[in-house]
């Protein structure tokens, strides 16, 4: 786990000034300015019970996860149907869509290399919830 940074441990906080920027049209982004955004209290609600998690592989990467990502977890939401969660599996951690069913409870993966993975044993739990993904572009 030693790539588990909890936010209440670190200093998450950046206040910035923001604009809102059009995906259309070309606009002066200086009629759009806002209040200074704080990315904690953007993306983060319990502060004591989220976690940053560094993406390893590609199993998520049909639902726009990709290795290198940056997940925001709150460990302390319960998983609904669809959510993207991070379990224990077999002692390792793994990220997954969360699917309930008639038939019983599974992480689905979103990509078709990797099986979809029965919850209906001890061996496996839910971690948290995945909020947020954070992506370097450049």
């Amino acid at each position: 786990m030693n790539s588990l940074i909890n936010l209440s441990k670190s200093n998450f906080t950046l206040k910035t000034p923001i604009a809102t920027v059009k995906a259309g049209f070309p606009s002066p982004a200086s009629d759009y300015e806002e209040a200074p955004l704080s990315l904690d209290e953007l993306l983060v609600k319990n502060e004591t019970a989220t976690f940053l998690l560094k993406v390893s592989g590609d199993s998520m990467k049909d639902a726009g996860i990709w290795n290198g990502d940056i997940l925001i977890v709150d460990s302390s939401l319960a998983a609904k149907n669809g959510d993207v969660v991070v379990a224990i599996v077999e002692n390792e951690f793994t990220v997954k869509q969360f699917r309930k069913d008639k038939t019983g409870l599974y992480l689905m993966p979103a990509n078709d290399a990797y099986p979809t993975i029965s919850i209906q044993n001890s061996e496996t739990s839910i971690w948290g919830v995945v909020t947020s993904v954070i992506r370097k572009l450049r």
